[in-house]
């Protein structure tokens, strides 16, 4: 690919106790620059803080480019207030281009409204109709992802002739090439979602975490999501209108009641059919380089140096001829719950990840400190915490960090004081 390369900037902002990442890739070839900007998450417990980051995050976009600023791809791991809370001035701010984010039915949104009481009103108005508040607010395109599990035979990323299609024409980024859902469950989010039209449209597309997504065909993110445990939905819904003395009760106008107390208060005894950790719905993204290149990169973060002691602000170079640059965002996700489909959708590209965000701010109850298989296979350099600094649920817990010292790679923290920085270029072997 004579004259061409790719430079990049990754950075898990300073939220305290939430995530908000963001990602610059830029095209170099002799014709001009490509930029491409994307965001997985964007919030906080403080909901200053969230702000105070994309005050930052905007005013950058600004001082970089000319015209509007714009993000390209934003991805919703899941819809906790402290990952969501602050994409409203995000999105009054900025032009986002393309939303991706885990399919949740109505009463899925409805227990995570139960989780969050005393919200802003805007909070319970995106729970209640998503899809809707995007597409109120300029988003061109949303894609709801299902888990669903794979139609036909396991194959490898890059074996499926039938996703070398894409949405989009020749010369335009992304290209989806995820597997479509299943009919069925199609059927049942436009019903359940009013999205008929939308989806005729071509302003929502419902896909599985199946395939990828692919730009300038150097550079893949690849998606998995976990489906919330229906025996339990139907349990809590089921709750939920014997509360009400109702057969049917409309869900959505529930979800903009959670302000109030008493609606509150007359349904969160329905909370003891669900775990103490519902997070398996969180979408976990990979997104790494394709093919045979080359990475020149520097990292600048706030390293731990003990389990339990001080923290070192430091910059580290990556070797030069450095062939391993996948990173992997995790969400909240419970490895106890989700591992072994995890290893089923990434295990293969594990070996690429340099970077590995612990999933759910440190918490031994979303860490996994028995499977041998899944941390042999994953062996980051570094390990990212976002956390809060002395923060109510005590993140990251203390066995947690002592786990992450005995498997090796140096423990990050990104917390409201230091963020975690990475930056370079990636250049391929051959020509295209």
């Amino acid at each position: 690919m004579p004259g061409k390369y790719v430079t990049f900037n990754f950075h898990f902002r300073p939220v305290g106790q939430g995530l908000f990442y963001t990602g610059e890739i830029q095209l170099h070839k002799p014709s001009g620059v490509h930029d491409y900007r994307f965001v997985y998450d964007c919030g906080s417990d403080k909901k200053e803080l969230a702000e105070r980051a994309v005050d930052q995050y905007v005013h950058e976009l600004k001082s970089s480019i000319n015209a509007t600023p714009s993000i390209d791809m934003l991805i919703l791991s899941h819809l906790d207030k402290d990952h969501v809370n602050g994409i409203d001035s995000l999105l009054n701010r900025v032009q986002v281009k393309m939303v991706f984010l885990p399919y949740l039915t109505p009463v899925q949104r409805l227990i995570v409204a139960l989780r969050h009481p005393n919200a802003a009103p805007w909070y319970y108005e995106f729970l209640a109709t998503p899809t809707q508040y995007f597409i109120d607010r300029d988003v061109h395109k949303v894609v709801l992802i299902g888990g669903s599990r794979r139609r036909g035979s396991e194959r490898g990323f890059d074996e499926d002739p039938s996703l070398q299609r894409g949405d989009f024409p020749e010369g335009e980024w992304p290209r989806i090439l995820l597997e479509e859902e299943d009919s069925n469950k199609q059927q049942n989010v436009i019903r359940e979602e009013e999205l008929k039209n939308l989806v005729s449209s071509g302003k929502v597309s419902i896909r599985s975490h199946w395939g990828k997504v692919m730009l300038f065909e150097m550079w893949e993110f690849n998606i998995f999501t976990q489906s919330f445990p229906s025996e339990k939905e139907k349990l809590f819904s089921g709750c939920v209108s014997n509360s009400f003395g109702q057969n049917q009760i409309n869900i959505k106008s529930l979800i903009k009641k959670m302000r109030n107390k008493w609606t509150r208060e007359k349904i969160k005894g329905c909370y003891k059919y669900l775990d103490k950790d519902i997070n398996t719905a969180s979408m976990v993204v990979l997104h790494a380089p394709k093919g045979n290149y080359r990475v020149y990169a520097k990292l600048h973060a706030c390293y731990l140096i003990s389990p339990f002691s001080s923290l070192l602000l430091g910059t580290v170079h990556f070797p030069k001829n450095s062939q391993k640059f996948g990173q992997l965002l995790t969400g909240d996700v419970n490895l106890k719950h989700s591992r072994e489909e995890i290893i089923t959708r990434f295990g293969k590209r594990f070996p690429e990840a340099v970077l590995v965000q612990v999933p759910h701010h440190g918490s031994k109850r979303s860490w996994d400190f028995c499977s041998r298989d899944f941390h042999e296979r994953l062996r980051p350099d570094y390990w990212v915490i976002p956390a809060g600094l002395r923060n109510r649920y005590r993140h990251p817990h203390k066995e947690v960090v002592l786990d992450l010292f005995q498997r090796g790679g140096a423990v990050l923290w990104a917390n409201e004081r230091n963020e975690v920085i990475l930056i370079g270029a990636a250049k391929w072997e051959y020509d295209w």
